[in-house]
């Protein structure tokens, strides 16, 4: 009877332990699988010339200094708002 339990709570430990190594494998393939899509990608990106770099460049800027100035503006209206109001 103790023989047959040690011998299920073994096949228990080798049974899990069989998952473990399954689902470490999964996600070893599936970073491999990513790691190669990112290599892929790589290899098929080409450099920018400088002219589309500063194109970019400005619009970025542009945006960001537009949404400043829009959170700027909110944030002055809401400190008269609260200003005018005590």
């Amino acid at each position: 009877m103790y023989s047959r339990f040690v011998y299920n709570i073994d096949r228990f430990k080798y049974s899990n332990n069989a998952i473990k190594c399954e689902f470490l494998y999964s996600v070893q393939q599936k970073v491999q699988q990513k790691v190669m899509e990112i290599i892929q990608t790589l290899k098929l990106a080409k450099k920018t010339s400088k002219d589309d770099y500063m194109t970019h460049l400005r619009l970025v800027l542009l945006g960001i200094g537009i949404v400043g100035g829009i959170a700027f503006v909110i944030k002055l209206i809401a400190e008269f708002l609260t200003f005018s109001g005590e």
